[in-house]
């Protein structure tokens, strides 16, 4: 009971936790666990995580410790007990990645914003845009009938507000509309539509890029980046109904890639320094919910499988690095 492999970081030689007047955990219930033990051989500090819990108190951990002096004294916050807490904050605390199955899936709001963006028509290609600034490139096609660039909130004008912004719209044959704000700075955006797309932009600002390719299936995308140097590369190409919800803010780094021809559902939110690649591919329905903030954080999903596929992550990083790496197929 000394050693646990649930802290994989302790020393090899660590000994026991150091306790002054503590009582003992006699009772783990069915999948408690023990972390570690006292110098009697007794329980001194447990977990209780995952199937321990009731089902009304998931994604948490509870730590016990039976013992208030453990660090009160220099006599007894022994280097076995130091040893341990960075320990267990390393290996249960910080690392804390919260992942649950199977729960991801396109809320009433983002389906209202979906659903109004359908419904959205025009009749006769038009180009609603009120340009402020200077040094703006701009470089509009409309190739087909009833394409649309106009504000993200469908009514007002697609806005561009100023400095070195450098914007390629090009929206081929019939039906796609594209909602479209930037407010500044050193923007670069080059976005294709094919035919039946919806995409909604809103850059406000700094050195940001965006690449948006939109091919077959009625595709739907919702962005929105507040500023600093974002690079984005985002595609949803074959058949089958594609929607990506992505909220960005800070310095990150993201690879979209929805493609197959099963319809799939994708929603991203990061905050600060950020890695992400993804590849939704099949004739499976996958969904996918990524919210990662903290520190520089990379993360490979692959859902690609002729069956439906479900994940979602929840992390906060507040190591020097962290990194997921998931395959579903």
């Amino acid at each position: 009971m000394a050693t646990t492999t649930v802290l994989s970081t302790l020393p090899s030689d660590w000994s026991h936790f150091n306790t002054v007047a503590a009582g003992i955990v006699s009772d783990l219930g069915d999948n408690g666990k023990c972390i570690a033990a006292n110098g009697s051989g007794n329980c001194a500090v447990a977990l209780f995580d995952g199937d321990a819990l009731s089902s009304s108190y998931t994604n948490g951990k509870i730590v016990v410790i039976t013992d208030i002096n453990y660090a009160s004294h220099s006599s007894y916050y022994t280097s076995d007990n130091q040893e341990f807490l960075t320990s267990l904050i390393s290996d249960v605390t910080t690392s804390t990645v919260v992942t649950v199955a199977n729960v991801s899936g396109i809320s009433t709001s983002q389906q209202s914003t979906v659903t109004t963006t359908r419904n959205a028509t025009q009749s006769n290609n038009r180009i609603y845009i009120t340009q402020s600034g200077v040094g703006v490139d701009l470089a509009i096609t409309q190739d087909g009938e009833d394409n649309l660039v106009i504000g993200t909130d469908l009514s007002s004008a697609a806005s561009i507000v100023g400095d070195y912004n450098d914007l390629t719209v090009t929206q081929t044959n019939d039906n796609n509309i594209l909602g479209i704000d930037i407010n500044g700075n050193s923007n670069d955006v080059d976005i294709t539509q094919n035919t039946d797309q919806r995409a909604l932009v809103s850059i406000a600002g700094a050195s940001n890029t965006l690449n948006l390719n939109q091919s077959g299936g009625d595709n739907h995308s919702s962005i929105a980046i507040v500023g600093n140097s974002n690079v984005m590369d985002i595609d949803q190409t074959e058949s089958g109904n594609k929607i990506l919800f992505l909220d960005v803010d800070g310095s990150n780094n993201v690879t979209v890639d929805q493609k197959g021809t099963g319809a799939h559902f994708l929603e991203i939110a990061l905050t600060d320094s950020h890695t992400l690649d993804i590849t939704q591919d099949g004739s499976g329905s996958h969904n996918a919910s990524i919210n990662l903030s903290g520190n520089p954080s990379t993360l490979n999903l692959t859902q690609d499988s002729g069956t439906n596929q479900n994940y979602s992550l929840s992390q906060n990083c507040t190591q020097t690095s962290c990194s997921a790496t998931v395959t579903q197929n």
